[in-house]
């Protein structure tokens, strides 16, 4: 079963190492090499990242119907009698944009709980703990738009956009 959910990945990882060995791939110069490394392993790595989300997510929804859940509680306390699949939410991470498919457990009139985001320490938000990480190192260095442009050369545009008068940071 879990094979399966990596197909992507084993299929980008392939067609990366055709691409290497292909002829045109031999009149690169190492520069060129190099940039192609840098954005396929960086897609890569996001689709490796999908794939273990999507594989947790399988394995959370199998424990329900198997029976094999426990009992959950919001912070207010009160169980969740309800279990409901396909939640979902967006994360920004170092490699891109990638979607967390998760249970919620709920119950009449009480707010929804995601053993998963706790399970995983997904912080409120769009935006990963490397991210954030990343995007403070950068700010520190200098201007908004400079500490943006790194992000967006080491990760693509996983990075927020420029922040407006009253918006929220990151």
């Amino acid at each position: 079963m879990s094979a399966d959910l990596f197909v992507c990945s084993v299929s980008a990882f392939e067609s990366l190492l055709r691409t290497l060995q292909s002829e045109t791939a031999q009149l690169w110069t190492h520069a060129e090499l190099e940039e192609h490394l840098e954005e396929a392993g960086r897609q890569l790595l996001r689709q490796l990242m999908q794939d273990h989300l999507d594989l947790r997510a399988r394995r959370e929804e199998e424990a329900v119907r198997s029976g094999g859940h426990r009992r959950v509680a919001g912070l207010d306390g009160r169980l969740r009698p309800w279990r409901e699949t396909a939640h979902a939410r967006w994360l920004a991470c170092l490699f891109g944009l990638v979607r967390v498919e998760r249970m919620a457990p709920r119950g009449p009139s009480m707010a929804n709980v995601h053993p998963a985001d706790a399970a995983l320490s997904l912080p409120a938000g769009r935006h990963s703990m490397g991210l954030r990480r990343l995007a403070v190192t950068e700010a520190v260095r200098g201007w908004f738009d400079q500490a943006q442009a790194a992000i967006e050369r080491r990760c693509g545009r996983a990075a927020p956009p420029r922040p407006t008068p009253g918006s929220p940071a990151i």
